[in-house]
């Protein structure tokens, strides 16, 4: 059993995902926002709607896994 072995924490890289974290938050809460046309009481989420609010998720999670990976990985020798 080694004791001390500590895995290095890049810190600015835990921030930069922070900061994609909350960047994706705020663009697919302005994003989900459906516009209805004039004089319409009801509107739905179109097709596009669901597919720009999935590329949205899935760009903020590839970023955020990304970044956390950065912070994390071992030492290169």
């Amino acid at each position: 059993m080694t004791r001390g072995t500590k895995r290095p924490v890049r810190w600015g890289w835990l921030a930069t995902a922070l900061g994609c974290l909350v960047i994706g938050f705020v663009t697919f809460s302005n994003a989900s926002t459906v516009s209805c046309p004039d004089g319409v009481d009801e509107c739905w989420p179109t097709a596009q709607d669901h597919l720009g609010s999935g590329i949205i998720a899935a760009a903020t999670i590839a970023a955020v896994a990304w970044c956390v990976w950065r912070a994390l990985r071992p030492e290169s020798d």
